[in-house]
């Protein structure tokens, strides 16, 4: 409940509402395990921004960061898990990726093909009546339910192309679960926000060559620390001793990496 009051207080604050309005605004709760071997859920509200040529996927925390960095463009308020966006564009069918790996935010067109199984099954969620789908994608099998009554072929991360909005979808192992809570019409278009995250540092690039800075990143994860340390962007304290904070560094990323062993994607291509 205190999460619900949080969320509208937010969507007040930043939404105005009117019935005319083309534009669509929906809150999905979404739970994940990316450690497979912990019995707890991580848990962060996202929101998919929806008008008749394309839609956005974000976490409330990155909408509420970015809304914010229109105030005080010097600072980055960095909070929550889901640190990326998606972008559909409807016209081109085009998918658009963006992530963050320091010191940089990257953007990059995702290419796949979703073929969904239609289940003649029905249930009732928020007064609506729901149909049930699958899908397979990049390792995991989805089930979704969607909702005719609602012509939004969309839905949230990067799932679509549905005959309607989908209200729920998760993975046969329920490590990864998306259900909508709420749906607002609205004015606001937050896919003009620009993103906080490093704002001035955008970089379109391809999907490979991200996947290659990734497995850098990961392979050695004091990479950054080091350039910076290199160019003078870094000024240690006296008496600091650079080999001994790398090796934090590296220590940190190794205990974060074990805990993440399973992403929502299992495969990437």
């Amino acid at each position: 409940m205190k999460l619900i009051k949080s969320i509208l207080t937010l969507v007040i604050c930043f939404i105005f509402l009117e019935i005319h309005s083309q534009n669509m605004m929906v809150v999905y709760d979404y739970k994940f395990k990316t450690d497979s071997l912990s019995s707890a859920y991580e848990e962060e509200p996202m929101f998919l921004f929806v008008n008749n040529k394309k839609s956005l996927f974000s976490s409330y925390t990155r909408f509420k960061t970015d809304s914010l960095y229109q105030l005080d463009k010097k600072t980055d308020f960095s909070n929550g898990q889901i640190m990326w966006k998606i972008n559909k564009d409807y016209s081109s069918n085009v998918v658009r990726e963006n992530q963050y790996i320091y010191p940089n935010l990257y953007s990059f067109e995702d290419k796949y093909i979703l073929k969904w199984e239609l289940i003649n099954e029905t249930k009732k969620n928020l007064g609506f009546t729901l149909y049930k789908a699958k899908t397979y994608f990049r390792g995991r099998t989805w089930e979704a339910w969607y909702c005719p009554e609602i012509a939004i072929n969309d839905g949230p991360y990067k799932f679509y192309g549905l005959p309607g909005l989908i209200f729920e979808i998760k993975d046969t192992q329920s490590y990864y679960i998306f259900s909508l809570i709420k749906m607002y019409k609205t004015t606001f278009n937050p896919s003009e926000l620009p993103s906080s995250q490093q704002i001035d540092k955008q970089e379109y690039i391809s999907k490979n060559k991200y996947l290659k800075l990734k497995k850098s990143d990961t392979d050695d994860p004091a990479r950054s620390f080091k350039i910076d340390l290199y160019k003078g962007n870094i000024i240690l304290a006296e008496g600091r001793d650079p080999n001994e904070m790398i090796r934090g560094i590296e220590k940190r990323a190794k205990e974060k990496q074990a805990k993440y062993n399973n992403p929502i994607e299992l495969n990437k291509k």
